[in-house]
This record gives structure tokens, C-alpha cells and sequence, in this order.
């Protein structure tokens, strides 16, 4: 329940939450066994691995002895085990096997995944697509003409390796502005760093930007701030690592999202019928 999830904060401070985790985590495994019928909704690599960009390179059921990254095997590992020697996929990837339906959220997802993680499928299972819903009222009210936008170049978000921070800041240096969490040396470089906003003045600012910066490193999912920068009439610079980008949808109509969750419904109803 949402009531129940809300105790769990990104990080766990004691053991005592860990446990939790795990009463948690029991429960769930318990009530999708006995579905009949499994959809999974998917927005990142979560049966590959708990870390984001999967370090081991996208091979299910690897132990963590052979996990290239150590630091994987004290943290988010733990919460996603009984016993903290398996990896998320072990666990996942049995959920995965008996779906009906799994989501992904952008052709580049379903493609990054597939080459990963998907060998072991069954034939049957459909493999749908969904644009993820946006809320696209504050950024529309955000717009600006362009000859009144003040900020160069923006990034929302974590501004690290894997979302292309170097190359970024090599393009765009001092004209760059991050509106997020990033590294001293990016400061350093001159980018200006806000940290983190809320909603209503991350639109504000990708109402004043020109360009709205994101060219990842890995296959990110969707990339839901680019299609935010796009409603709010951002010039968007990506690269193909972008699965927003990957729909060859005009992400400014703010009606290209509204039309794929009733799709999205659609499909999903009919077949867990």
C-alpha cells in the first residue's frame, strides 16, 4: 500500500528498515505468485539489476561474486534479497517467465532490454509499449517566445557520467546551467548547479532555456524532462541513447500522451481478459 511503501525512504539507515524491506518485499513476492493473470510495468532495467546501469553488462542470474562493481554487494543488493548472495534477477526474472504482458516505455527500451536481459521469454508473452503519462499544464503556462529565453543551456536531473555530463559540459561549458545533483568538478568547469527544484520552477526554467541538454552514455528508458523541455518549446539536444526520442513522435503536442495511456488501457484490459 502507498501508506506502507512511504516508510521506506531511497536510503536505509538501519537494520531495523532492512528487515522491513525484507517483510515488504515477502509480501509482494507472495501475492503476484498467485495472480492468475501479470502484467509488468517496467521504467528502467529493474530485472537486470537494482543499480540502474547494470554494471555486470546485462547477464541475468549472476552471482554477486562475479559482479564488477563491489560496492553493489553492501547496499541496494541486501534489500533485494533473502540471504544478500543473489542478484535482483534471480528474484525478478521468475515474476518475468510468467507474465502475460511486459510494458516497456519506449521502442529504445524494449530494444536495450531484449538485447540484455530477454533470452529466457516465453514465446507468448506480449511486449507492449506505453509513452509515459506527462503532466503537461505547468510547462505549457512556462512558454516563452524564444528571443526572451535567458538561460543557454539546461539539465534537469542527476547530471553524472551516465547522462552525458562531460560531453555537456565540453559543448556547452559556462552556458550550461543544472538544475540537479552534480560533481564539484562540474562546478569548477563554470556550469552553474541549482540542485534540486520543485516542478513548478523546473518548468519555469525550461520556459527561459534554449536548449535542453541530455545525450547519455547507456540506453536511457525515456528520458522524462526531455519531453517535459520539448512542451515547454526547448530545443532539445540528444543523442540515439534518448527513448523518448526513439517514438518519432513530435513530443510537443502535449495530446501524444494522453492518447497513449488510453492505448496503454486498451491493450492492457484486453489482454489479461
Amino acid at each position: 500500500s502507498p501508506e506502507h511503501a512511504a516508510r521506506f525512504p531511497r536510503r536505509f539507515a538501519s537494520r531495523l528498515s532492512y528487515l522491513r524491506m525484507g517483510r515488504y518485499r515477502c509480501a509482494l513476492n507472495r501475492a503476484m505468485g498467485s495472480a492468475e493473470r501479470l502484467a509488468w510495468f517496467m521504467h528502467a532495467y529493474v530485472d537486470i539489476c537494482d543499480r540502474g546501469y547494470f554494471p555486470c553488462g546485462g547477464f541475468v542470474d549472476q552471482s554477486l561474486e562475479m559482479c564488477a562493481r563491489p560496492d553493489v554487494k553492501a547496499g541496494r543488493h541486501f534489500l533485494r534479497t533473502d540471504d544478500g548472495t543473489r542478484c535482483f534477477s534471480y528474484y525478478t526474472s521468475s515474476f518475468l517467465r510468467r507474465a502475460n504482458q511486459i510494458w516497456f516505455v519506449s521502442p529504445l527500451h524494449k530494444e536495450a532490454w531484449l538485447s540484455r536481459g530477454g533470452a529466457y521469454l516465453r514465446n507468448d508473452i506480449a511486449l507492449e509499449m506505453m509513452i509515459p503519462r506527462i503532466q503537461p499544464e505547468p510547462f505549457i503556462a512556462c512558454r516563452r517566445p524564444f528571443a526572451e529565453r535567458d538561460i543557454e543551456a539546461l539539465f534537469v536531473g542527476s547530471f553524472t557520467e551516465s547522462k552525458g555530463a562531460r560531453e555537456a559540459v565540453e559543448r556547452f561549458g559556462s552556458a550550461l546551467v543544472v538544475c540537479g545533483n552534480a560533481q564539484p568538478w562540474v562546478e569548477e568547469r563554470g556550469v552553474r548547479v541549482l540542485g534540486w527544484r520543485s516542478t513548478e520552477a523546473v518548468a519555469e526554467l525550461m520556459g527561459r532555456a534554449r536548449k535542453f541538454v541530455m545525450l547519455p552514455t547507456w540506453p536511457e528508458p525515456f528520458g522524462r524532462v526531455v519531453a517535459e523541455a520539448s512542451i515547454a518549446g526547448c530545443e532539445l539536444v540528444t543523442n540515439d541513447n534518448v527513448g523518448a526520442m526513439s517514438w518519432g513522435v513530435d513530443l510537443r503536442d502535449p495530446d501524444v500522451y494522453g492518447r497513449s495511456a488510453s492505448s496503454c488501457w486498451s491493450k492492457l484490459l484486453a489482454g489479461l481478459q
